[in-house]
């Protein structure tokens, strides 16, 4: 299967679906199963972050392919993330060597600015997984430190491509203007067609950032979680979303998903389901008019399903106005 890509402003490439391996809910073997489905049905960009503790799984499951002859490590887009701690510019080569260890490989495709937010280190760089309540914030921090450190490695050929997630309109326009020599490639955040980030969206593509959409069905798993007091009528329970997929014969995770990526906009769908992982790639076999475009787009917004109130009263906390489109 090809899949489409977007180009970066360094002409790399980022496939326009990758599959994410975020939150606590899996273990390892289940997250190690989920990247076996997704190398198998084609996925060729996996997500991950030192926060998320998957890393050294992600770093299994490639070993394994590529010492089986499956997949080459060329093959494989590998998006990472630098954590909140590991700001400081004595910490962000340890951080990301570690990063590399845990992957098994010299290099990643892209390194991402975890959160604009940034904390005291009080752990090791080495088992990094944070109890975020108990680590306490850094105010005094400017994270354009941290961007030079970032431009650094990717002159050094660590990583092919560098960029933020969870950076605001204001945020990602502070680095662009701060960055030395190179400018961010790629801003990760949540957004779906009930959080659209339209002026995040018009700042990236003045600057000819690629934006990457997390939680882009709107994570229905968690609907059945009562400790996470989700929405019942997310993106995927839309009258629109519904419609369209009943008139594709698609599901509408996928609706969704080509929404997205017809926008130009990358995604990083998670299932640990086999099917719905088989499913959420199968979007390149049809097309949403732009009338069908339109509509989705006319939908009204919603607050973030993803606010991360537990960085409220930090300088730098991206998400003052949450409902902000």
């Amino acid at each position: 299967m090809t899949i489409k890509a977007a180009k970066l402003l360094n002409g790399t490439e980022m496939p326009f679906i990758g599959i994410g391996t975020g939150g606590k809910a899996a273990d390892d073997s289940t997250t190690r199963e989920m990247l076996r489905k997704a190398f198998d049905a084609g996925y060729r960009h996996i997500d991950t972050a030192a926060i998320y503790g998957t890393e050294h799984v992600v770093g299994e499951v490639l070993e394994e392919y590529i010492q089986s002859g499956r997949l080459k490590r060329e093959d494989v887009y590998i998006t990472t993330k630098l954590a909140q701690c590991n700001h400081k510019p004595e910490f962000v080569r340890p951080a990301l060597k570690c990063s590399l260890k845990r992957l098994r490989t010299d290099y990643v495709d892209m390194y991402l600015i975890h959160n604009p937010v940034t904390y005291q280190n009080q752990g090791t760089l080495e088992q990094f997984i944070p109890d975020l309540p108990n680590y306490k914030f850094d105010v005094e921090h400017d994270i354009a430190e941290t961007w030079h450190e970032l431009e650094q490695l990717y002159k050094d050929g660590l990583v092919k491509g560098i960029g933020l997630s969870n950076f605001n309109a204001k945020q990602v326009e502070y680095i662009v203007e701060k960055a030395k020599e190179i400018k961010p490639m790629n801003d990760q955040v949540e957004l779906h067609i009930h959080f659209p980030q339209k002026e995040l969206r018009h700042t990236c593509k003045k600057h000819g950032i690629v934006v990457t959409a997390f939680a882009p069905i709107g994570c229905p798993g968690k609907k059945s979680d009562p400790k996470y007091n989700w929405p019942s009528d997310g993106p995927i329970d839309d009258p629109v979303t519904v419609k369209l997929a009943e008139k594709h014969k698609k599901t509408p995770a996928q609706i969704l998903l080509r929404h997205l990526i017809q926008h130009a906009i990358v995604v990083i769908p998670k299932s640990t389901n086999p099917v719905r992982i088989q499913q959420n790639i199968e979007i390149f076999d049809f097309e949403l008019s732009l009338e069908e475009m339109d509509e989705l787009d006319a939908i009204d917004s919603r607050p973030r399903l993803y606010p991360m109130k537990i960085n409220l009263g930090h300088p730098d906390y991206p998400f003052d106005d949450v409902t902000s489109q």
